[in-house]
């Protein structure tokens, strides 16, 4: 995608009037413009204050910049390398704003992978002119990224800085690509391109913890119903039934994030689909941070201090229908689509069971499965719920309830307690 800014005077006549944007399409163009934001300065324009908030840091291989992103556009004359600082005596250079002004890359003195970091903001404004809270900072860790693949697709560098390898370590299924214009993104040509059908990858790694992000996009089909797939990563789901255009139509790029354990030397995803084909654009590889002992840390890892937009014990910032509390409890990360990691699903066994899968990363933290036909607040149970077993290829702990002959609906639910 192409991001431009246009600002420019206006006359008021007064009274209430409407405001017209006028696109020229031209011959072959895909797609029309999408209005992401406007706002209004000058006599009469009521002005509410409000700072802005950092959303995330980040630094990626070789590991000689620090991206900083904002909850909104912000100001370019306020990205300016002297409102920053890196402890540990990181050197700051030049500051280089995206197009779309909710980021900034700074250019750094080398980092040390897998090292944490704390960056330190002053005078930074939103366009509005509203400033960060002075001695604003937020921590991050060079974020130690093990493998980037562009699938069926040539080598890419990111907008954010990560080099995808062209197609490689795969076996099996199909390639394709297209021209699309993908929304939700600023690196198109990553999701332009896909392996699909049959395939499987299997990239060579360090028996150790790993986040694998999944990137998809529905690129071919313009209905529901047309491609439901599944995606396993060491043979556990990422992706379940996935219909992409009826979760997020065409042309949409769509990211899935979950944390995975290898024990054998190689890293595997495979797909296989109910209807059509299974598809995947790119993936990349981190190797997983150690966890956390306690919230407040976590917090301040992933929000900064004071603590940043969504950050609250019971929001969902990523809107992946778990809250922070439920992502610190079982390894997630706050701000990416991981809701696979936390799954439940039915058995079919004899007798038919429901599982549910999760990890245990806090210590101390007790995890208790509880049943109800009904939802109701009295009639959650533990009876018949059988012992915890653990699956070591997808570090995940499993829980099950049978299914007992008359029930006709039945819900099982993870109850965590801890500090």
């Amino acid at each position: 995608g192409v991001h431009r800014d246009f600002a420019g005077p206006i006359t008021d006549p007064g009274g209430t009037r409407t405001l017209f944007f006028v696109f020229l399409k031209n011959p072959g163009d895909t797609d029309l413009f999408r209005l992401n934001w406007i706002g209004f300065r000058g006599p009469g324009v009521t002005h509410v204050a409000a700072r802005p908030r950092i959303f995330a840091a980040s630094s990626l291989p070789p590991y000689t910049s620090v991206i900083v992103t904002f909850d909104g556009p912000m100001d370019r004359a306020s990205f300016n390398a002297a409102n920053f600082s890196i402890d540990q005596n990181t050197g700051l250079g030049t500051a280089t704003p995206a197009p779309d002004q909710r980021s900034v890359t700074l250019q750094t003195s080398a980092l040390s992978a897998g090292q944490g970091y704390l960056l330190t903001l002053n005078g930074v404004r939103d366009l509005e002119g509203d400033a960060i809270a002075p001695g604003t900072f937020v921590a991050f860790r060079s974020s130690g990224i093990v493998a980037a693949v562009n699938c069926g697709g040539p080598a890419f560098t990111a907008a954010n800085g990560v080099s995808y390898l062209a197609d490689t370590f795969v076996t099996g299924g199909s390639v394709a690509s297209n021209s699309n214009a993908i929304a939700g993104t600023v690196d198109d040509t990553l999701y332009r391109s896909e392996r699909y059908g049959a395939f499987l990858y299997e990239v060579p790694l360090a028996n150790g913890r790993y986040d694998v992000t999944l990137k998809l996009a529905e690129t071919h089909f313009s209905a529901s119903g047309k491609r439901v797939f599944t995606l396993n990563v060491e043979g556990s789901p990422a992706v379940t039934n996935l219909d992409l255009y009826a979760l997020v139509g065409n042309n949409t790029a769509y990211d899935v994030t979950v944390p995975v354990i290898v024990s054998d030397g190689s890293l595997t995803i495979n797909g296989s689909a109910t209807v059509n084909n299974a598809k995947i654009s790119a993936f990349v590889i981190y190797s997983a941070p150690a966890p956390y002992t306690d919230f407040a840390s976590w917090r301040a890892f992933h929000f900064g201090t004071p603590p940043g937009l969504g950050s609250n014990a019971g929001d969902d910032p990523d809107h992946d229908g778990l809250t922070n509390a439920e992502e610190y409890f079982t390894g997630g990360n706050p701000k990416a689509n991981d809701s696979a990691q936390f799954g439940s699903r039915q058995e079919f066994t004899d007798p038919l069971k429901l599982m549910i899968s999760y990890r245990k990363v806090v210590p101390g933290a007790i995890y208790n499965a509880r049943w109800s036909t009904s939802l109701l607040p009295a009639t959650w149970s533990a009876e018949g719920v059988e012992p915890e077993t653990y699956h070591a290829p997808s570090d995940r702990y499993r829980r099950s309830v049978p299914i007992l002959p008359g029930e006709t609906q039945k819900f099982l639910r993870l109850e965590i307690s801890g500090e």
